[in-house]
């Protein structure tokens, strides 16, 4: 389920596909529902009374409106878009399909983005130097570590098109004096880059799977 402020992140365009019979359901819905349904569309989406007035006269309705009522009364947003007649409910399947059918991805903050960012910001007040950065005294003083006898293991890496966003960056965050430059992803542009890295954003708030991928993509940006 999306947070009010996950919703207030997601991209403004209209998302009705047939305005006629989307804006009738929308309308038809909203009015017919309970007191305290509206009231909870309200809070988390903004939608009001005004909000149908709109409706009404443009025929066009923003993914906020959509999903917030989708998901406020149960109902599946692509009977809201006008996409299909069957009135069926609200899942996280559901949510993630018209997410990424309309690419209304957008970057969310996790506690766990956070509370990284904070650590290290703590060591460059203790340090007086970037976290990130290590002097050459630092790498000589650690200790090799053996690796006799010791399984070799294979980080687990992204699938599909978000393990190729990923070669893409480890690509371009190499060195000026790589002997090769490597040649970039034909069927990937920097706005399907930007999508992808979203989409693993909001997926990853709603799965583990996902969670860890993300994760492998942080790990490998911060090598």
């Amino acid at each position: 389920m999306l947070t009010k402020q996950q919703l207030q992140k997601l991209k403004s365009a209209n998302v009705l596909k047939d305005g006629e019979k989307g804006k009738t359901r929308i309308i038809e819905d909203y009015r017919s529902a309970s007191k305290e349904a509206k009231e909870t569309a309200a809070a988390l989406a903004g939608i009001i009374g005004a909000t149908m007035s709109n409706i009404k006269s443009r025929g066009t309705a923003s993914a906020k409106t959509v999903l917030g009522l989708a998901q406020t009364l149960n109902v599946s947003p692509f009977y809201y878009s006008g996409e299909t007649d069957e009135k069926s409910e609200f899942n996280e399947d559901i949510l993630k399909r018209f997410l990424e059918e309309n690419k209304l991805f957008a970057p969310v903050k996790t506690k766990r983005s956070s509370n990284r960012k904070k650590a290290e910001s703590d060591r460059e007040v203790k340090t007086g130097k970037p976290a990130k950065e290590k002097t050459k005294k630092e790498k000589a003083e650690k200790p090799a570590e053996k690796t006799k006898d010791k399984p070799v293991v294979k980080p687990e890496q992204p699938q599909g098109k978000i393990e190729i966003a990923a070669e893409a960056v480890v690509e371009e965050t190499k060195p000026a004096a790589a002997p090769k430059a490597p040649k970039p992803a034909k069927d990937l542009s920097r706005d399907d880059m930007f999508t992808l890295v979203s989409a693993l954003y909001i997926c990853a708030e709603l799965n583990e799977d996902a969670r860890k991928k993300l994760d492998g993509i942080k790990a490998i940006l911060l090598s």
